[in-house]
């Protein structure tokens, strides 16, 4: 069995991602830790910069997920030195549903690629008015009507 550990990128403590893949090393067999997921649902990021989570996702969010990655992973962003730098050992973009813009998709993909060995998108039929069950996780049919753009989003992160 393998695990994905979600490190905190809202609120941008490198130093704490540190620790907690620190931490995460020296108690979970290697052969357990599957990747390191970046951040979770940004397109809900409401606030960030002052902007709309919308406005957010299509201005920043890429370019601030490559500096996290880089600074958690290779020691600090300016001037990077590549040689202490590890890659594949994240996941992302952890988008809070497959409506992601496939354009948003494929920017993340081409700027980020290096540093992932995991694309993630989460994806739950709840809404405010409707939360989730057992049985409407379970259900297959609401999902199946979003395979098309799930579908576009694979494609792009194959390439």
């Amino acid at each position: 069995m393998t695990f994905i550990f979600g490190l905190n990128f809202w609120k941008r403590d490198v130093q704490f991602a540190r620790l907690q893949m620190k931490a995460i090393f020296a108690n979970i067999p290697s052969q357990a830790i599957e990747s390191f997921e970046i951040g979770n649902e940004p397109n809900f990021y409401q606030g960030r910069m002052g902007l709309s989570a919308k406005k957010y996702a299509e201005c920043c969010f890429v370019n601030d997920w490559e500096k996290f990655a880089m600074a958690v992973t290779c020691g600090k962003v300016k001037p990077i030195v590549y040689s202490t730098c590890v890659y594949g050992r994240f996941a992302g973009p952890a988008w809070g549903h497959v409506n992601m813009f496939p354009g948003t998709m494929e920017w993340f993909m081409q700027v980020n690629y290096q540093w992932m060995n995991l694309a993630t998108v989460h994806w739950y039929k709840a809404t405010k008015e409707t939360p989730n069950t057992v049985q409407t996780l379970l259900d297959e049919g609401p999902i199946r009507s979003e395979m098309a753009n799930l579908r576009k989003l694979v494609e792009i992160s194959r390439k």
